[in-house]
């Protein structure tokens, strides 16, 4: 997905920003909890905001007023669906966004305004049943995934072998603010060394693997886009123990580069079997970590093991994702194609009061001979007078039928005179349009270029003419 990086971007920015401040400061309660109240969910709206002005559209007013209504109501059926889910928020400004882009109502100039109140009508109606429909598939995963992790759980509770499973789909359900089904299962053994390696590795993904990431995109960008990016990174690493603000990341790092984020989880599977081959000092872990922070007081910071395989993961991550850029520039360079959103456009009524000629225009086209036999057009009010190669291959029956024809000579040039009934100046324009197109030029006046003669140059006086001389005079 294409994605421009500019001012527009502190909407995302902002909002992760206040939810590090909030948590670390203990003002927590400011931000969606399952209360379901409109007010907390302002901030993540901006959040879903931020994700959808960063899409290139020629159409902002409907992104704006797209995302900001599928995001309440996704935020609403979520609360009623799935009451127990505390953070329906982080779900909601991810489809926000995602089921606006897919959408997109036609608006240019010529519409008129039935047709724009119209088309905007439509979609929104359409973008409130797919909002609807994604909303229901993601209360019915949420509840798939629930009930498939403790099936995993109870056929290999006694199975350590099988442990890094946990850690990958911990990875993914933390993005949407749920990964508190693995942290469930890992209290109830918290002590082992499973559960230790679990916590530590997670820890040191979050603290140095995700900041790692977010560098190598920065340091792949222009200079325009490399403040903004480096300010995500600087927000990767001061929210490395807030839980919201992580999986605002990880939504941010999923919508911006899909790629990357693919990547991310394939390198967290490495990440907990190497890290559940390590035997991590013990750690003190309550039910608080990073649900929703992470108190530095339970890690062991001292630990060279930890310290090592963090700065193992951040070196890991930077150099495979500086990788993938890479080749992601170097695919782009050579086919020139880039990943764009492309939108389903809703377009009802749009070409009301304003008629495509262009069928009209293409059968005068073929009646004069096609362009092999048009050679100069010109428009005077509502005749058109073509001069072309050959009077005796035009449909003249089909010209009278859509107006008045008439052939003659010109002294050398052979014309036809050409009086349209109606929009002579629209099908005109779509002959010079259609010809433009085809890489023809019948506008333009040609004329008879002289051999080059010095006799009439008037630089004559300047050349001397000598006697010529004979070839076969021998003296």
């Amino acid at each position: 997905m294409q994605v421009e990086i500019n001012n527009r971007s502190l909407f995302i920015i902002l909002p992760i920003l206040f939810c590090t401040v909030a948590q670390l400061t203990g003002a927590g309660f400011l931000l969606p909890d399952g209360n379901d109240h409109f007010l907390t969910a302002v901030i993540p709206c901006l959040f879903a905001l931020g994700l959808a002005l960063v899409i290139p559209s020629s159409n902002r007013s409907w992104l704006v007023i797209g995302t900001c209504s599928s995001f309440f109501l996704i935020y609403k059926l979520l609360h009623l669906l799935q009451p127990d889910y505390a953070y329906s928020s982080l779900v909601a400004a991810f489809l926000g966004p995602l089921t606006t882009a897919l959408l997109h109502p036609r608006s240019h100039k010529k519409i008129t305004l039935t047709a724009k109140i119209l088309n905007r009508t439509i979609t929104f109606i359409i973008l409130m049943i797919l909002s609807c429909v994604l909303c229901f598939l993601s209360s019915s995963l949420y509840e798939n995934i629930q009930t498939a992790i403790n099936n995993l759980y109870m056929s290999h509770i006694y199975n350590d072998s099988y442990s890094f499973i946990y850690g990958i789909i911990y990875q993914f359900c933390e993005t949407f603010g749920f990964g508190n089904f693995i942290l469930e299962i890992r209290h109830l053994i918290v002590n082992t060394g499973v559960s230790q390696s679990f916590y530590s590795t997670t820890t040191a993904i979050f603290t140095t693997g995700l900041p790692g990431i977010f560098l190598a995109i920065t340091l792949a960008q222009n200079k325009r886009k490399k403040f903004h990016y480096l300010i995500l990174t600087l927000l990767a690493v001061a929210s490395s123990t807030t839980g919201y603000s992580i999986s605002m990341l990880l939504i941010c790092l999923l919508w911006m580069q899909p790629s990357l984020f693919g990547l991310y989880l394939i390198n967290c599977v490495f990440y907990y079997i190497i890290g559940y081959q390590i035997a991590f000092e013990p750690q003190t872990i309550n039910k608080a970590f990073y649900n929703p922070n992470l108190d530095l007081g339970q890690i062991n910071l001292g630990d060279m093991r930890f310290i090592l395989y963090s700065l193992f993961i951040f070196l890991c991550n930077f150099m495979t994702s500086t990788a993938v850029l890479k080749e992601k520039q170097r695919y782009t360079q050579k086919t020139g194609q880039i990943i764009r959103v492309k939108p389903l456009i809703i377009d009802i009524l749009s070409d009301l009061g304003t008629q495509d000629y262009s069928l009209k225009s293409i059968t005068i086209i073929k009646a004069l001979g096609g362009f092999d036999n048009i050679i100069h057009a010109t428009r005077h009010d509502a005749t058109v007078t073509f001069t072309v190669r050959d009077l005796y291959v035009i449909d003249m029956d089909t010209l009278n039928s859509n107006g008045s024809a008439t052939r003659y000579t010109d002294g050398l040039s052979k014309c036809v005179s050409y009086t349209m009934r109606d929009n002579t100046n629209d099908i005109y324009s779509n002959m010079l349009s259609i010809a433009t197109h085809s890489l023809t030029d019948i506008t333009s006046e040609y004329h008879m270029i002289e051999p080059y003669s010095i006799e009439k140059s008037k630089f004559k006086n300047l050349y001397t003419c000598k006697e010529e001389i004979n070839a076969m005079d021998s003296n």
